[in-house]
């Protein structure tokens, strides 16, 4: 019997889930180990998060672009730093958590 995952998203194996705290950030982070510079060259990160540090760094290290895409007051300094670019969203923008 095929999940519910997979009865809306037929290519589910092409998705990364996680639960608990920081259940998503772990999962992608878990997941972006197998990231090749032959297969992408350049990641988008959409959160500030310093949890995404270890992740810029190691694509950074592969040869892969990495962008960040956070509002300004959600910004790690330190991923700002490793980020080869960074786009700041307005203060006002929400996102869901």
């Amino acid at each position: 019997m095929r999940s519910l995952v997979e009865s809306h998203w037929p290519d589910a194996d092409d998705y990364v889930f996680g639960s608990g705290q920081d259940g998503a950030d772990r999962a992608l982070v878990t997941a972006a180990r197998f990231l090749s510079a032959d297969d992408f060259n350049r990641v988008v990160i959409g959160s500030g998060d310093h949890y995404f540090v270890e992740l810029a760094e190691h694509c950074r290290q592969l040869g892969i672009a990495v962008v960040v895409v956070s509002r300004a007051d959600a910004l790690s300094r330190r991923l700002a730093a490793i980020a080869g670019d960074v786009v700041t969203l307005p203060a006002d923008y929400a996102l869901a958590a």
